[in-house]
């Protein structure tokens, strides 16, 4: 008689096979989980697959941990599916406690036959019983001296991160901040008063059995645990856009923008040209610029959908000299960078990262700013940002920037109360970070041009290259 198949859930398998991609394909779990792969599978396997590739890559190394004291073996000496199979289980019995332990071990077993590794199946069966056998493995991480190491595990991010964050803040803080990035992170909506209000919106998601809470910064935003599909349709009528709420404080520090003319250097996918939009007024415009065409179209949707006619795509490489004729008002150098202050949505960021790697953005970023630096008129602004947790790609950027271009001096922004607590006064920067709010991490200075002038305005040449 023919073996029967052995059956395996469809969000297992997608996950499993995201989590390869993950670590074989350089992909990101942003992509990955709004693919058509997804598109098949009924709304709760969607939940289980997000859940199983966020949490993995959350707790990888804790995970990782935990393998090789039940294996015996370092996690290296380990087949890539068979450590993609047994994080996925080991994730499960830790952190999805709802699930049957003798189901997770079946599933993780005969998935290694379905994905054509029998040959491993034996393994992981061996090394899940003795987890099974011996749950009480991770009070022993408690034990390890080297504070970098223990909180590494514990708090599931790399060593050499860890070792830097406790060399700047301390071992508690430390840990809360990588704890704080393997939360699930809020989905703010910032309304679209234009075609909406508040209360229309607040009607329709809980029309949908969602209690959404208001935000403590922005009166027009509402705050959702996860996400559900009346968020797309919310999106896709441009009666709200999604933003963290650290990314949209970053827009605020520029102030009253009416009637003036503010270039986003690198503008995809748009959101925070979205919220200069808004700063702007019908009066003002944004040129949204980004070298990459196929991001701006994003944006570009996302402009129509929400009915801005205020803001102008660019498709220019901001490495290269500008194709701006003259001065703008403000410049937002929101700079492309490590990305470490989005670990709560992007976990796998942390695993990819490599400190060797600041260097060469410290010098990108700056690089950046040295490009829009001549475009600022006299009392203009220039504001710089990024989403990254590292002095390098932050202080140490603005540092060499102001001493190269003493035509520049960094400013004071009006804030709002519940704002004014992320801004340094001393050092006169904005930073958030992970635990703050359930916001992600960034970092911000404003920057205002009192050097000499230049032929003023954006040319009619300027607004032909726009989209």
């Amino acid at each position: 008689m023919k073996p029967q198949t052995p059956t395996i859930s469809a969000a297992r398998r997608v996950a499993y096979r995201f989590l390869l991609r993950v670590e074989t394909e350089n992909s990101y779990t942003s992509h990955l989980l709004q693919s058509e792969s997804m598109e098949p599978l009924r709304p709760a396997d969607r939940r289980l697959a997000t859940a199983l590739v966020m949490g993995v890559l959350r707790w990888k190394r804790r995970l990782d941990w935990v393998i090789e004291n039940y294996a015996g073996r370092s996690i290296d000496d380990i087949d890539l599916e068979a450590q993609i199979l047994l994080r996925m289980a080991f994730y499960q019995l830790r952190f999805m406690t709802k699930i049957p332990a003798h189901a997770v071990v079946h599933e993780a077993v005969e998935q290694a036959k379905t994905e054509n590794r029998h040959h491993l199946s034996g393994f992981i069966n061996a090394v899940l019983r003795r987890g099974l056998s011996d749950p009480g493995v991770e009070q022993r991480i408690a034990l390890i001296k080297a504070p970098e190491r223990r909180l590494s595990i514990m708090g599931s991010h790399p060593e050499w991160l860890m070792a830097r964050w406790i060399e700047r803040y301390g071992t508690e803080r430390a840990l809360q901040w990588a704890q704080a990035n393997n939360t699930t992170p809020v989905t703010a909506l910032h309304i679209n008063r234009r075609k909406t209000s508040r209360e229309a919106v607040l009607e329709r998601l809980q029309a949908h059995r969602l209690d959404p809470k208001p935000s403590q910064y922005f009166s027009d935003t509402l705050l959702l645990d996860g996400v559900a599909p009346i968020i797309k349709e919310l999106c896709d009528e441009g009666l709200v856009h999604l933003q963290d709420e650290a990314s949209r404080m970053v827009a605020t520090l520029l102030g009253d923008c009416t009637g003036l003319t503010v270039l986003d250097l690198c503008a995809a996918p748009g959101g925070k040209s979205i919220l200069l939009s808004r700063a702007v007024g019908e009066s003002g415009r944004v040129i949204a610029m980004d070298r990459y065409s196929a991001r701006l179209q994003v944006l570009q949707k996302r402009r129509l959908a929400l009915g801005l006619s205020n803001v102008a795509p660019l498709v220019a490489d901001a490495t290269e000299p500008l194709p701006i004729k003259g001065l703008v008002d403000v410049i937002l150098v929101d700079a492309p960078c490590s990305g470490l202050g989005t670990l709560q949505r992007n976990p796998e960021i942390k695993w990819k990262a490599d400190p060797a790697d600041f260097g060469q953005l410290a010098a990108k970023q700056s690089a950046l700013l040295g490009r829009a630096a001549p475009h600022v008129k006299i009392e203009g602004r220039l504001l710089y940002s990024t989403c990254s947790t590292e002095p390098e790609e932050n202080e140490g950027v603005v540092d060499r920037f102001l001493k190269d271009h003493p035509e520049f001096t960094r400013l004071d922004p009006e804030l709002t109360p519940a704002i004014e607590k992320f801004f340094d006064r001393r050092s006169r920067a904005f930073r958030t970070f992970p635990g703050d709010g359930r916001a992600d991490g960034f970092f911000a200075v404003l920057l205002k041009k009192t050097g000499i002038d230049q032929p003023p305005g954006v040319t009619e040449e300027t607004e032909r290259l726009a989209l």
